[in-house]
Formats: C-alpha cells, sequence, structure tokens
C-alpha cells in the first residue's frame, strides 16, 4: 500500500532469492538449492489422508530453496511458487504453505534508517516504518527501512505483534494531536 501511495523504496534484485515453504507429511525431499529441516514435533491430525498413509503423526518440514526472481512481478511470483511445489512435493503430504516466503529484499526509504544487528523490538526506531515521503503511512513489516537481518527478526509473529502494540499507539496519538 505504501508503495501505491508514491513510498519511494530500493530496487528489487533479480537474481536467485531465498524462499521458505513449508509441508505438514511427508518424506523429506532433496535437491540441488533445495535444504529441509523438520521443526517441532509431529503434528497429530485427523487428516482424512486421501494418501493412505499409515500414521495419524506427520512431521512438520520447512525448506529453503533458492529460487530465480527476475522480478516481483505476479508472473515470477507464480513460477516461483510452482517450482517450490514442485521441488517440495511428496504424494503423502497433507497440507502445505499456501505462498513462499521472503524476506522482503527491498525497503521503502524510511524518516529514519535502522541498520544493524537486532535491537529488540521496543529499540527499533519508530520513523523506519514511516515513508518517508508519504505522510500518514505506517509500514508495519519486512518492507520497512531496517537492516535485512532486522527485518527477518521483526517477521517473527511475537515481535510483528509488538510493534503493531508499538505503531498502534503512535498512530492513535498522531490521530489524536
Amino acid at each position: 500500500m505504501a508503495r501505491w501511495a508514491g513510498a519511494k523504496t530500493t530496487r528489487y534484485p533479480s537474481g536467485e532469492h531465498t524462499f521458505r515453504r513449508v509441508v505438514i507429511g511427508g518424506r523429506k525431499r532433496t535437491g540441488e538449492n533445495l535444504t529441509v529441516r523438520e521443526v517441532g514435533v509431529p503434528y497429530a491430525g485427523t487428516f482424512p489422508n486421501p494418501a493412505k498413509t499409515s500414521s495419524g503423526r506427520f512431521p512438520i518440514l520447512e525448506y529453503t530453496l533458492r529460487l530465480p526472481m527476475k522480478e516481483p512481478s505476479m508472473a515470477a511470483w507464480a513460477a516461483a511458487d510452482q517450482r517450490a511445489r514442485t521441488l517440495t512435493y511428496h504424494p503423502e503430504q497433507q497440507f502445505t504453505s499456501d505462498t513462499l516466503f521472503e524476506v522482503p529484499p527491498d525497503w521503502i526509504h524510511g524518516q529514519e534508517s535502522a541498520r544493524g544487528p537486532w535491537p529488540g523490538v521496543e529499540r527499533l526506531p519508530l520513523g523506519a516504518f514511516r515513508p518517508a515521503s508519504v505522510p500518514f503511512v505506517w509500514v508495519l513489516g519486512g518492507c520497512a527501512d531496517l537492516s535485512r537481518e532486522q527485518a527477518a527478526r521483526l517477521l517473527r509473529p511475537l515481535a510483528l505483534i509488538d510493534l503493531g502494540t508499538r505503531i498502534g499507539r503512535a498512530a492513535a496519538e498522531e490521530a489524536r494531536g
């Protein structure tokens, strides 16, 4: 939305990008530009199990994939998504991520920039979440003017919840002001 409102951004780099995708069930897949790790405890569910697997306990697999992205177009995203689905498919899988996950490699130019290691949500400058060129807009997410290391840490659910609380308070105060 900030882009559509006219916020200035860095350029989306073309080339190989790192994506993550979660699959529940099935066997680990291997291949070039593909790694997998089992996360958490297995999912125990009552899926209809059309694959006729012998167990109701399914591993939660997080894949990391290196895929080409020429541009941030819908066509490029669709091609990357299809490639990820093909590489991670196993006939005994029970559920898959709806979309690929990527720490955005591009970001808005904020009123402030935050670089360096992760300082914690409470120390991130709120100006990094305000586009420099668009008033009254907040960016709550990985496209804020942060180092990519900070953006990756911010995109964890609890960090986003905490930052959402900070931004919500600041936006409410601004609206009252």
